[in-house]
């Protein structure tokens, strides 16, 4: 993702031009992708058979709520980037064109790699070959039961695709839109708090983080920016108060049997959003670190291909008879894995992105450009 606001938010004609407002949001994107990174190394550097190393555990094992920074965020750049589409039919194509590219052509060839290095017999796939759960891993649509997509991390985009469908309503139409909305939050928290909790996607609290990120669009426009600095430290505090009292559990999946908590973070993540957005605002300039931004531009690559990375390289010094000794394998896993979706940024997303930006540059790719301009030159004849 580039650091560009205008990038950063889908290039979208009615983004304020100011660069400097998102490049902390897209700096916390790369911690978020980080943290989410020394999770995973927790995780399986930790299973015996890789060593049983257990590095900084009281922070590696928090580090999933990156994922909920993602949601929150994802909330807010949405509704940042489209409020003036609201109501506007002629402008869902353009909208889902967007999103179609920003998630889907890079995923799909991570997910292509991974799944053709489990077939010829590459490291320990953990997920179903059957047909409606690799349609549902290929299309992030909920097709099937007990989705288990090749990239495990792949859940999240299931909640991420279906909150742009549901945003997509608010384009078609404002009005029927928000009521669409305004029903699926209720909906959402009376399968939190009044029913026994179901994990459909749809009405999972996870979608908190979408509203609130939403919510989180609209007050920056109305908060004084001076409140910024202010805001950022109470929802810095609440945070790390949540992750020394319990409020942040030792895994991820315990925190989804926790609808309560989640909420609370999402509230906490969206205090801290909108406090960075203010405070961005408020200074007059700043430079933020390169290597940062860059992190944050490689976010969504690192987010996908981290886990294979950590397990092939935990795999690879396994068979070399563990010359790595285990603290060592989590240091180089978890580096390593950083280093690989950085990479993979610049070899395979950055240039996905620009080519499928520009619907011209997808025609001269494919070779129909040259094509029509053969037949015009012929017809000419």
């Amino acid at each position: 993702m580039s650091a560009t606001t205008q990038s950063l938010i889908g290039n979208s004609p009615a983004t304020p031009p100011a660069r400097q407002t998102l490049a902390s949001l897209q700096i916390l994107r790369g911690i978020a992708a980080v943290a989410v990174a020394f999770y995973h190394t927790h995780l399986i550097v930790a299973q015996p058979e890789y060593g049983g190393a257990v590095l900084l555990e009281g922070i590696a094992t928090k580090g999933w709520i990156g994922v909920n920074f993602f949601f929150a965020l994802s909330g807010f750049i949405i509704f940042y980037a489209h409020a003036a589409d609201f109501g506007r039919p002629d402008r869902a194509g353009r909208y889902l064109w967007r999103r179609f590219i920003r998630v889907y052509p890079v995923y799909w060839v991570y997910t292509s790699v991974f799944v053709a290095a489990a077939a010829v017999g590459i490291g320990h796939p953990d997920f179903s070959w059957e047909l409606p759960n690799m349609v549902a891993s290929y299309t992030l649509l909920p097709v099937a039961a007990d989705i288990i997509a090749p990239l495990q991390v792949a859940w999240t985009l299931f909640y991420e695709v279906g909150f742009y469908l549901i945003f997509l309503t608010l384009i078609l139409h404002q009005r029927v839109g928000a009521i669409v909305v305004l029903l699926w939050a209720g909906a959402i928290t009376v399968n939190t708090f009044l029913l026994p909790f179901s994990e459909l996607y749809v009405f999972h609290a996870w979608n908190y983080y979408f509203l609130v990120g939403m919510g989180v669009a609209v007050l920056a426009k109305r908060v004084p920016a001076s409140y910024g600095a202010g805001i950022t430290g109470i929802a810095a505090l609440a945070l790390g108060i949540a992750l020394v009292s319990g409020g942040v559990d030792d895994r991820i999946k315990l925190a989804m049997d926790d609808p309560v908590k989640l909420v609370l973070l999402a509230v906490i993540f969206a205090a801290l959003i909108l406090g960075v957005v203010l405070w961005e605002k408020d200074r007059v300039s700043w430079t933020p670190m390169r290597a940062l931004l860059v992190i944050g531009n490689a976010s969504y690559s690192i987010y996908l291909v981290h886990s294979p990375v950590i397990s092939v390289l935990a795999q690879l010094n396994m068979v070399a008879g563990g010359l790595l000794p285990a603290p060592l394998l989590f240091v180089v896993g978890f580096c390593g894995s950083v280093c690989a979706g950085t990479i993979a940024y610049f070899l395979v997303e950055r240039p996905l992105l620009t080519l499928t930006r520009d619907p011209q540059r997808i025609g001269a790719f494919l070779g129909i450009g040259q094509a029509k301009r053969g037949q015009a030159e012929e017809g000419r004849r």
